[in-house]
């Protein structure tokens, strides 16, 4: 009975975070949080961010934090992101399972841009454009996320990330953020598995120039089959006051041979490709990202992933 209270009360509290305090920054004020919209893991970006209700995901913290659990020992993962000629991200990660059922982990993130357009966004508090045409931008990111088991069938986990950004090279134009993420899941049967999360359901971005914002609170629910060999996810993606205009994505792996898993991912827009490879305790994952947010177009990321 205690655990069925406790699952409940978890939803219950997605439920209430997803309708109170409405987003007062657009969507485009996420942009602090590129480094991770636009996906630290090449995996996951492979099958288009439809990790929502997967397992074992060491990422799990930058998607849906519920999915870590699974992940055994401690893992460490490195990633490099190149887009176009002017774009880099570079992320280290760790995870750890500790006690029973519970995983806990952190991953650093920074993220650079240089010399390329930034389009305007709206602002809380005073009225200041901070954006505007911008011709460089850099972002550190730390999140981390902590996971359990609620019961055979349930987990549930939570996120915290912090953001520091700076527009340019003024110091005046330099930003501190934080943002927290629950999610859950749900193992229906040994194939078949549901997620949700709902990404920046608190969260704050504070200027030096006394200006604020908050990032663009967004939910996702997702679903996860296997099919013979094949695993097939899909991921419903919305803004909780806007339900019925989000985006749908899908993807699907499938393990050409024992060390070889090949990947794809549609968005309604564009598609993604990929590949992984496990040597031993070693797994390099690939990603080639069609397009990816807004101003990004083409690109691709590679994670190296080490299991001890």
């Amino acid at each position: 009975m205690s655990q069925i209270i406790r699952i409940w009360a978890w939803i219950v509290g997605i439920s209430i975070l997803s309708i109170s305090t409405p987003t007062v920054a657009s969507v485009a004020a996420g942009r602090h949080l590129e480094a991770l919209e636009i996906g630290v893991a090449a995996a996951s970006l492979a099958v288009a961010e439809t990790d929502t209700a997967a397992s074992a995901n060491p990422f799990g913290g930058l998607y849906n934090p519920a999915t870590a659990i699974g992940c055994t020992g401690i893992q460490l993962n490195s990633l490099h992101g190149h887009f176009m000629d002017n774009i880099d991200l570079f992320s280290l990660g760790m995870v750890q399972a500790i006690l029973d059922h519970w995983v806990i982990g952190g991953t650093w993130t920074q993220y650079q841009v240089s010399d390329i357009a930034i389009t305007a966004v709206e602002t809380a508090g005073p009225t200041q454009d901070i954006s505007t045409t911008r011709s460089s931008y850099s972002t550190h990111a730390f999140t981390g996320f902590l996971a359990t088991q609620l019961s055979p069938n349930w987990d549930a986990g939570v996120s915290v990330t912090g953001i520091l950004s700076r527009l340019d090279s003024d110091p005046d134009t330099a930003g501190f953020g934080v943002s927290l993420t629950p999610g859950i899941r749900c193992q229906l049967s040994p194939d078949t598995a549901v997620g949700a999360y709902l990404e920046n359901a608190i969260s704050t971005m504070e200027w030096r120039s006394g200006t604020q914002e908050t990032f663009a609170r967004t939910c996702h629910l997702a679903g996860q089959t296997r099919i013979a060999s094949l695993i097939a996810s899909v991921d419903y993606e919305f803004v909780p006051s806007q339900w019925t205009c989000g985006e749908a994505k899908i993807g699907v792996r499938y393990p050409l041979f024992s060390f070889l898993t090949i990947s794809a991912g549609a968005y309604p827009t564009h598609v993604n490709c990929g590949f992984g490879v496990q040597l031993g305790t070693i797994l390099v994952d690939y990603a080639y990202i069609g397009e990816t947010k807004e101003y990004l177009f083409s690109g691709s990321k590679i994670t190296l992933g080490v299991r001890l």
